[in-house]
């Protein structure tokens, strides 16, 4: 090669360069510019902190390699793919904040209606002790009427779905969109159970239905004065349904002197449906405080909803059943009654969500979901994290087991958002909560001391293990209910000996 057509390729390469520079520097400036308009157009503000160009930067980025795979990528991508890539492109920005945040398919949303197409069980990515993976683990069994497909292939939570369809999936979108389908269709789970000393795989077939929740279920316990009432997902309708709950039972039973409420393996659902459950059983006061980035807001108690009492005065104990799976908008009912000393809360530590999440719908084909708060106790304790500690703790046969320690809490969950207080002041410390637990505080409800049912369930849990030492299994006994059955007879009892003291004084 000559002399000068070196120097000739030399003055292309340098030209070449030059004008991708200055190309690129165009575009970076159109992008930016397209974003100011945005800021200007929309009306909203821009951060006055340091990191301005942090937005701008990441905008002109976002959109230089959409541009350039649009014009570059090996095959055309047409509507449908940049419908993909969009998707893909928000889910990814969502999911990297925490786990809560992602793209919602419309259809999804009908979930929150109380109906929808799908299988009847919840899932969650759980992280893989020693490595960075997860599994997509169970964590709910849906309760519906009829029965859901899961409930009636006897899947349980904790069961770790290896794949679907013979294909693997780890991704948590992916998976649920997988495991949705027509009505009537079928689908294969490969299930991972872990046993007392051993893991079993099996595969399980399940056909698609259209999944009605059964939010609300009832009955008044056999020779007893003790109503039950079951939620199992707080969905639209459920404020309503758990009254028209209670005026039954306290028309089936007048002297009806305990409530149980199970929330056990509910996973939440809308915030407002948790506060009209608890406008039902207190007369005044906060049932939750929700903190945004910017301000904290006091939700109350609906005035003149409550239905267990008149005036303020109650006519029966409650107890609220929870276990590890009760989660979000179920923790809002459990700490609002337990702070207001309304209840005893009995069962497990709860699951410790203790974010709430906004929807907003793009268009048509595309909605997502973002974490716009935390909520706290009406006392200002977090539940992210923590979660709700019950007063008493129900033990059963199956403690001993290998499966009974695998524990799944919103703080194993990859990326979930940290442990934050309200204010300092009110995190009680080691000592103050000592103190707290021995003083003979009185629920505002009812008026019985809490020391007394604790005892009465303690002893109930000691009679329990006695009754099943050398019994063997007996996977179907719900030892749990059992014993918070016994708890509520007590704490009726214990109740019904108040109002005749009560009654003795005043006629005095």
């Amino acid at each position: 090669m000559s002399k000068f057509v070196r120097y000739s390729v030399r003055i292309v390469v340098a030209v070449t360069f030059f004008s991708v520079k200055v190309l690129a520097i165009q575009s970076f400036k159109l992008a930016e510019s397209r974003i100011e308009d945005f800021f200007i157009k929309s009306g909203l503000k821009r951060s006055s902190s340091s990191c301005d160009m942090d937005e701008v930067k990441a905008g002109a980025t976002f959109l230089s390699i959409f541009r350039l795979l649009v014009d570059e990528y090996v095959d055309r991508i047409g509507p449908k793919e940049m419908q993909k890539m969009l998707e893909g492109a928000i889910q990814g920005m969502l999911s990297s904040l925490d786990p809560h945040s992602g793209v919602v398919q419309q259809n999804l949303l009908e979930e929150m209606e109380g109906e929808f197409g799908g299988l009847g069980i919840q899932i969650s990515p759980v992280p893989i002790k020693g490595t960075d993976r997860t599994e997509l683990t169970i964590v709910s069994i849906l309760e519906g009427a009829p029965k859901t497909p899961a409930q009636i292939s006897g899947l349980k939570p904790k069961d770790v779905i290896v794949a679907i369809d013979s294909t693997f999936y780890d991704r948590y979108d992916e998976a649920v969109k997988k495991m949705r389908g027509a009505p009537g269709t079928k689908v294969v789970l490969t299930i991972r159970r872990k046993l007392s000393d051993k893991e079993k795989i099996f595969n399980v077939s399940l056909t698609r239905s259209l999944i009605k929740v059964d939010s609300v279920k009832y009955h008044l316990e056999p020779n007893s004065n003790v109503g039950y009432i079951r939620i199992g997902v707080f969905d639209a309708k459920t404020g309503i349904l758990v009254e028209k709950a209670l005026r039954s039972l306290y028309k089936e039973n007048p002297k009806l002197n305990s409530i149980v409420i199970d929330l056990r393996n509910n996973y939440g659902g809308y915030l407002d449906q948790a506060i009209k459950v608890a406008s039902l059983f207190l007369s005044s006061g906060v049932v939750v405080k929700v903190k945004d980035k910017k301000t904290v807001r006091e939700h109350s108690v609906v005035p003149g909803h409550v239905i267990v009492g008149k005036g303020g005065v109650y006519d029966a104990a409650l107890l609220v059943l929870v276990n590890g799976y009760s989660a979000s908008a179920s923790e809002i009912l459990a700490a609002a009654l337990k702070d207001h000393n309304r209840a005893i809360v009995a069962g497990r530590m709860t699951f410790g969500k203790g974010s709430v999440q906004e929807v907003k719908v793009l268009d048509s084909k595309l909605a997502f979901k973002f974490t716009s708060s935390r909520f706290y106790s009406p006392k200002g304790l977090p539940i992210q994290g923590s979660g709700v500690i019950p007063h008493v703790i129900f033990k059963t046969p199956h403690d001993t087991s290998e499966e009974s320690k695998v524990e799944i809490k919103e703080s194993n969950l990859p990326g979930s958002l940290e442990r934050k207080l309200l204010d300092q002041s009110v995190a009680p410390s080691k000592e103050s909560s000592k103190k707290s637990s021995s003083k003979k505080g009185k629920p505002s409800g009812y008026r019985v001391p809490v020391e007394r049912p604790i005892q009465v369930a303690k002893q109930l849990i000691i009679r329990s293990e006695e009754k099943n030492d050398g019994g063997g299994e007996s996977t179907e006994m719900d030892y749990e209910l059992l014993q918070a059955i016994d708890l509520a007879k007590a704490l009726g009892y214990q109740f019904e000996q108040y109002k005749m003291r009560q009654g003795r004084e005043n006629k005095k």
